[in-house]
């Protein structure tokens, strides 16, 4: 009887176990190109206000571009040619900006499907050195950016960012 029960509970066990059907939550996505970030160092006390509300405004969340009508005006990052110059019939940029109160000496770009919450993310990651902290009153300003095949008007993009010591990529 004891053989009977434990061969219930392993079978039970793989078939609960069995992750093989089941679609990877996570899917890396094809990057188109890369464009890589363009930093703006400002000194956070000296700043006119409505600059500092449109540093605010930009760095809380990412710009999804399917037109180029729909390129954002920033006064700190003027609109490069580049961007002007995507076939946006076939392609869709994704641009982010992050403060940063670190030089950073690289970043990666990730971008995937996210199947659990049916959406894309867009995610930099910045390698800071141990010496890199700038002051209080300084903050550096990137702008991301990359290229990927059109999305859909209708989904979603998260942007994210992190910072990783230096040593961890090498």
């Amino acid at each position: 009887m004891l053989k009977y029960i434990l061969s219930c509970i392993a079978m039970i066990a793989l078939v609960a176990c069995n992750k093989g059907q089941e679609p990877d939550p996570y899917i890396n996505m094809p990057i188109g190109k890369e464009i890589p970030p363009t930093y703006r160092t400002i000194d956070i006390d000296n700043i006119d206000p409505e600059l500092k509300n449109e540093i605010f405004k930009y760095t809380k969340g990412g710009i999804t571009v399917n037109n180029v009508d729909e390129l954002p005006e920033y006064t700190l990052f003027p609109i490069p040619q580049e961007f002007r110059e995507i076939d946006y019939t076939k392609y869709t940029l994704l641009i982010s900006h992050t403060t940063l109160a670190y030089d950073a000496e690289n970043y990666r770009y990730n971008f995937y499907r996210d199947n659990l919450s049916d959406s894309y993310v867009f995610n930099t990651s910045f390698v800071i050195g141990a010496d890199s902290r700038l002051p209080d009153n300084i903050m550096n300003i990137s702008r991301n950016a990359i290229v990927v095949n059109k999305l859909p008007t209708d989904k979603k993009v998260t942007y994210s960012y992190g910072l990783y010591s230096s040593g961890v990529w090498d």
